[in-house]
Formats: C-alpha cells, structure tokens, sequence
C-alpha cells in the first residue's frame, strides 16, 4: 500500500516538473512572440556599417583574441558594405560562470548565457520525458491486463510526448513569429578605424583625387609605405585590395587620396599636375582638369591653386596653396607643401602637425627615428619612441627606440627593463648591465660584424635602429646619422645623401642635416635637392623650373 502511495507521488512529481517546465516554456515563447511583433521593424540606416573592413583587416584590428566571425566580423548584404567586406564589431571578453551549464564554462553576452541555458533546459527536459516513456512502458508491459495501470501509463506516456512536442517546437514558433528573436545576440559596437595621419599625409599622392586607398605593412619584412616612392606594392587603392592579398600584410591606415596628376584623373589634360592643381574637399566642388574618378568620395576635386613660394592668407592648412600649407616666411605668408623636412615656424604649417622649431628655423618630423626633437611630445609615441641626446658633438637631440644599444639620457628613455649606461664622454646607450657590454678592436671581434667607439670605447652593437655608429657599414638599416642608425625618411637626420631615402640632404649650415621630399616647396640648397622638373630658388626652396 505505502509502495504504491510512493510511487504515485513520485509519478506526480515527476509529471508536475515536466508541466512547469513546459508551461514556463509556452508562456515564454508566446510572451516573446507578443513583444516580436509589436516592436518595430529596424530602419534601414540603423543596420548600415559606419566603415566597412575585409575580415583579416577586420580581425588583424587591435586585440582580436578568441575572435570569431560571430561576434566580430559580419559580411550580410545588409550593412551596404562592398563585395568582401563587412562590419567590424569590438571583441567582447568571455565571462566565466560561477555555475557550469553541461560543458559550458564561460559565456561572451547575455545573449549567449540565454541560448546555452535555454540548450541546457531542453535537454534536462527532454531526459526527464525520455525517462518519463520508459517507466511509463514498464508500467504498460508490466500492467498485466490491468485496465487502470494501462490507463495510467498510457496517460504518462501521451503527457511526456505533449511535453517533448511543446519544447521542441520553440524554434518553429518563433522563427515563424520573427526570425531576429531567435538570434540573441546584445548590441554590437563597432572598431574605430585606425588612422595613421603621418603616413596618409607622405602617400596621398598615391593614390586620385578623392579615391579611398590603404597604406600596408608586408608582414615579411614588417616594410610599411612611408612615401610615394613606396606607392604600388605597399599602397592600395581600397577597390583593388582582396581578403586574400591582406594575408600578406597588415592594414597600416586608410586615406583618401590627393593625387591630381594626368594620370590619376580620367579625361585629365597635361595641365592637370600638382603644380597647378590641388585636390580640395568641399561643398558642390567639380573637377577642374577632367572627369571625377568613379570611386572618388564626395566632396573631393581637383581645383586650381597656388603654387608653392606665391603668396597666400593666414598660416596653417590652406585649399588656396597647391602644397596645402601656408608658412610664415620672412617676406610674409607663402605656399609650402608642409612635407617632412620642409621649414616651419609651428605644427599648423605641417601635414604631420609636429614642427621641431630648434632645427634648421623650424623642420616638419613625423616623429620617426632619428627626427629632430625637443621633447618626447614631438616623437612618434605609438612605436615607442623617445626623445634623447646623442653624443654627436653638436648636442642634438632626436627620437629614438630605446632599445638595446639606443642612445639615452636616462633610465626612462629605455625599454624592457634596459638601463641607460653611462660610458665615457656623455655618452650613454640602453643596456642590460654594463658587463655585458662587449669590448672589441675589429668587426670581426663581434658576432654581429659591428664595432663601435662611442665615448673613447670600442664595443659591438647590433646595427638596429637608434644603435650607435660611425658610418653607414655599421648599420643594418638605410644608413649613419647624427651618431646613430637611421631609416632615412624624411624629416629625419642625415649627414650625406645617402643616409635619406629621398637621396636629398638638406644641410643648411653645421653639423647634421634634415631629408627632404625634394617636391614643391621643399628646402634645397641646390638643385641637386630638388626633383628634376624642379629647381632650387634663391630662397632655397624648391619650385617648378619656369617660376
């Protein structure tokens, strides 16, 4: 009697969790369904993209660790983004749970925590039915001709198939109902494009007028274009570049293009040169010299405009100047291109915004190593570099890595727990310990084939960049400048010609001098500084060769 009393408590238990669980289920689905369509539909420019990326572009962006295309990248027709590209969201951390659901661990959003603990609750529920139709069964084969166990494991049997039916037709009803419901996901944001304005501002020639274009770097050889001489390989217009090409390289920055020679315009005449033509952004603007480029971005055309030397308004960024800078020079305001190199009296007359005013009356830097500087605030901080005398002579001060065998001032300018070593003569380099420092008579004494004197010391360096050096042999990088190894971009320390990228040395007076672009505007002091559809005037400023 008190086994049969049991049993049946047990059964209506049973039965009570499945009916709960189901109800709850029903009322959830129908409550979800409600809210689904009294909401309204999203409008279209709410869906849309604010930037569009490829996925390596998108997944290379930042910190993408545990990134999937889920949560990160997202390429549906519906964000308007072109062929191969899509929306690029931030990566959100995984939280881990206090409570494990099954083999689940740690979960990414609310949204995620609802979809596993909905997958978890369906399969408690449905063991429980499956569990419920196999006593249920017993109970029938069991039964023996009794009309009321029979009835009763019938009954059982029929309650857990309603209960399985109810579960498993969530996914229709809501799908059927309003699709979106069953995604879950909580709202995205999405990744900031970066932009690298020094970088822009030494390639925009690469690229037409108003033409959206990429700046790379070749994960090879970690080259990144840092000139119009890099244009092609390592410069991309944004329509020409595939997902597959970025395997190869990362995405430095995206710019817009500000070419207006003949052969970056279509229809463009041979009047159409930077000499006399500038590429302006503003309202109801048309191309002067030719048709507009199909991928030009609105806003952007190519107009006539001063050339560098002429006369022109208020200092700083000007459409009026083909350069597009106007400096203050000493018979007033005039064009100049604001080009690394080029002379500046503050930032505003340089594309970079950085004007190193303590060398040669002002130089523009991009901050790069071995550029010009007063402080660290005019070095590039997102490499890391720093501000520091060299044992030059001359007491210059110029941007440097801080790594092993980088010159210093102090501690601070080195990195990774190197110190800065004092040796002889005011000369100091980053070190770990100076035991370590490896005295020698030849290059072959060094297992890096370097030997340097430095401060009345001769001792091997590696050759990197901002190592110490006496020439361009003992370095591994473009060349020797200043007493250290420079990559020779403009804007940068030079000694000779040869430490520049561009071949051209400004010297200007004593001790090292600047690389310049040797475009419009550029300083010379001959015209061996300037392009060759240039020459250098008597205010020692490149310039087209009828001016």
């Amino acid at each position: 009697m008190f086994a049969r009393i049991r049993s049946a408590i047990r059964a209506s238990a049973v039965h009570a969790v499945l009916g709960a669980v189901a109800a709850v289920h029903l009322v959830a689905v129908l409550a979800v369904g409600t809210v689904a369509v009294a909401l309204p539909a999203p409008a279209e420019a709410q869906v849309k993209a604010s930037t569009c990326f490829f996925r390596n572009e998108c997944l290379k962006e930042g910190t993408r660790e545990n990134c999937d295309n889920e949560h990160c990248f997202d390429d549906s027709a519906a964000l308007g983004c072109p062929k191969d590209q899509g929306a690029c969201y931030t990566n959100p951390p995984a939280i881990p749970l206090q409570i494990r659901l099954g083999n689940t661990t740690s979960v990414v959003d609310l949204g995620d925590y609802i979809a596993v603990f909905y997958n978890y609750a369906v399969s408690v529920a449905g063991i429980i039915a499956g569990v419920m139709i196999v006593v249920a069964g017993y109970q029938y084969l069991s039964s023996a001709g009794n009309d009321s166990k029979v009835k009763g494991a019938k009954e059982r049997i029929k309650n857990a198939l309603i209960g399985l039916a109810i579960l498993f037709s969530a996914y229709l009803i809501l799908n059927t109902v309003n699709p979106d419901t069953l995604r879950l996901q909580m709202p995205k944001v999405e990744v900031t494009r970066r932009q690298t304005f020094a970088s822009c501002a030494a390639t925009e020639l690469c690229a037409p007028c108003g033409v959206e274009y990429v700046v790379l770097t070749r994960l090879s050889d970690g080259k990144t274009a840092t000139s119009t001489a890099d244009c092609g390989e390592l410069t991309r217009l944004k329509s020409d570049l595939n997902d597959a090409a970025l395997s190869q390289f990362d995405v430095s920055a995206t710019c817009i293009g500000r070419g207006c020679a003949k052969g970056d315009v279509p229809g463009g005449s041979t009047a159409c040169v930077d000499g006399q033509y500038r590429c302006k952004r503003g309202d109801n603007l048309q191309f002067a010299c030719g048709a507009a480029p199909a991928a030009a971005k609105e806003g952007y055309a190519c107009q006539r405009c001063k050339n560098n030397g002429e006369s022109c308004g208020r200092n700083g960024a000007s459409d009026e100047c083909c350069g597009g800078f106007c400096a203050d020079g000493a018979a007033g305001n005039v064009c100049a291109s604001g080009e690394p190199g080029d002379e500046c009296d503050d930032g505003k007359e340089c594309k970079s915004g950085v004007c190193n005013t303590g060398t040669f009356n002002g130089a523009c830097t991009i901050g790069s190593v071995g550029a010009p500087c007063n402080d660290s605030s005019e070095c590039n901080k997102d490499a890391g570099l720093a501000c520091a005398t060299v044992a030059d002579g001359f007491g210059t001060s110029i941007c440097l890595p801080g790594t092993e065998y980088s010159s210093c001032d102090a501690d601070e300018n080195c990195k990774g727990g190197l110190k800065c070593v004092s040796l002889s003569l005011g000369a100091s380099v980053c070190l770990q310990r100076e035991d370590l420092l490896k005295a020698c008579d030849t290059n072959a004494d060094c297992p890096s084939g370097r030997c340097n004197t430095l401060g009345g010391r001769d001792f091997c360096t590696s050759g990197a960049l901002g190592a110490p050096c006496e020439d361009n042999n003992q370095c591994v990088t473009l060349g020797c400048a200043a007493g250290v190894c420079v990559n020779g971009e403009n804007g940068g320390m030079c000694d000779e010609p040869l430490d520049c990228a561009s071949r051209k040395c400004y010297k200007g007076g004593n001790g090292p001098g600047v690389c310049t672009s040797g475009g419009a505007g550029a300083r010379c002091d001959n015209d061996a500084h300037c392009l060759s559809n240039l020459r250098c005037s008597p205010d020692n400023r490149c310039v087209q060769r009828n001016q």
